[in-house]
Formats: structure tokens, C-alpha cells, sequence
């Protein structure tokens, strides 16, 4: 037996299935999804409340913690349910899913920008992103037969449909249709509104761009925890 497979054999017959690092990456987890309530009440919301940038900071603060922890922990330890570089990449993967998390809600607050359709479709993907991680995560203790395929579909839909969102919206950026916009000014009215009106209406939709890039590189950081997910599985089974 070589020495790769005997560290995996240990890590496979030797660990409490309790151990360490599956209850910090469960706790990263459920931190994570706790986004979840703060993006559908962003989504059903009729104007913006500042205070939900704070209840992002609080949760993404959370997340840096235990993110702390579990890197700690993983230089204090010789002997890891898996690899250490693949639980380094995991802790931090799913942190970076919480940072790009609450920077979105942030520009939202700071612009007082509510959510268009697509905006809303991608929130909702947000969502459903971290709930699959943290249905996920959990399989990591198993010792023999650690699959991720079932969510391997669901996870890539909500990464393409993010991509053609946030195409979408990158087009829709750079239309300016004065004519519609201006339809309802009069001959009268001075010209200085009318060209505030056309760059209010330019800078609403960079900034839907702006938060739509953020959104889609949430999701994509979904889908690369289970690209680990699934090199951890190769790995270890």
C-alpha cells in the first residue's frame, strides 16, 4: 500500500464521523444560506431598507470567522477527513460566495436601486445556489460512496441561466431610446430636465449591470464549490 492510499485508508476507517472539520464546514454552510431570508425580502421588497446592509455585513462577518477557523484548524492538523488544499479551496470558495453576497445587497442599498425582473430571477438563483450547497455539504461524512451527481444538473441550469441573465442585462446597458424616454416632455419644458432624465434612465442601467455581474459571479462560485465537491468525491471514495 502506497502512502497516498494509506492517509486515505486512515482517513476513511480511522475518523470519527463527527469530526472537526465536516461540523465547521456544516456551521460555514447554514451561515451562508442565511442569506437566503435577506435576498427574498430584497426580491418582494417595494422600496429599499438601509438595514439590509448590515444584516448582510453581520452575516458575511460570520462567514470571515469561521472561514478563520477552519483555515487555523487545517494548520494545527496533521490528520484531515480529505486533503488540505481541497478543504483550503472549499472554506474559501464558500466564503467568496458570501462576500460577492452581501457586496450585491450592498450596491443596492448604496444605489436605492430595487430589483428588476432579471435582477429578481437572479437573487432567486443566489438562493437556490447556497441551498444546495448546504444540502450538500453534509455528504462529505460519508465514508465510502460520497456522490455529488445529484445536484450536478440543477447547479449547472442556474450557472447558464445566470449567464444569459447577465448577457441580458450587459445589452440592455448600452440602449438608450431618447425618444421613449422623453416621449411625455413638451416643447415648453426646459432641455437641462430632459437630458437629466436621459442619464438617470443610462445610469439605471449600469448599475443593473453592475449588480448583475456580482449576482452571476455568485452563482458561478456556486457551481465551482461543486467542481471541489466533486474532486474531494474522486479522491476519497
Amino acid at each position: 500500500m502506497g502512502l497516498w492510499q494509506a492517509v486515505t485508508w486512515v482517513r476513511q476507517n480511522m475518523l470519527p464521523k463527527g469530526h472537526k472539520f465536516f461540523d465547521m464546514f456544516e456551521a460555514q454552510t447554514e451561515t451562508a444560506v442565511s442569506f437566503g431570508p435577506l435576498l427574498a425580502e430584497i426580491r418582494e421588497a417595494t422600496e429599499i431598507n438601509p438595514a439590509c446592509e448590515q444584516r448582510a455585513d453581520d452575516i458575511e462577518d460570520e462567514g470571515d470567522k469561521q472561514t478563520a477557523v477552519i483555515l487555523d484548524s487545517l494548520r494545527e492538523s496533521f490528520i484531515v477527513p480529505f486533503d488540505h488544499d481541497d478543504i483550503n479551496k472549499l472554506s474559501r470558495k464558500i466564503e467568496a460566495i458570501m462576500d460577492l453576497a452581501e457586496e450585491a445587497i450592498r450596491k443596492m442599498v448604496w444605489y436605492e436601486l430595487l430589483p428588476d425582473e432579471r435582477l429578481k430571477e437572479m437573487l432567486e438563483m443566489v438562493e437556490k445556489s447556497l441551498v444546495l450547497i448546504h444540502q450538500a455539504i453534509p455528504r462529505l461524512r460519508e465514508k465510502n460512496g460520497m456522490r455529488f451527481d445529484d445536484f450536478r444538473e440543477e447547479i449547472r441550469d442556474l450557472e447558464n441561466n445566470g449567464d444569459q441573465l447577465v448577457q441580458q442585462v450587459i445589452a440592455d446597458s448600452y440602449k438608450v431610446d431618447v425618444k421613449d424616454i422623453l416621449k411625455d416632455y413638451s416643447n415648453h419644458q426646459i432641455i437641462a430636465e430632459m437630458i437629466q432624465k436621459v442619464m438617470d434612465f443610462y445610469m439605471l442601467a449600469r448599475k443593473r449591470r453592475e449588480i448583475a455581474e456580482v449576482l452571476e459571479e455568485t452563482i458561478d462560485a456556486g457551481r465551482e464549490v461543486f467542481t471541489i465537491l466533486d474532486e474531494i468525491a474522486a479522491k476519497n471514495t
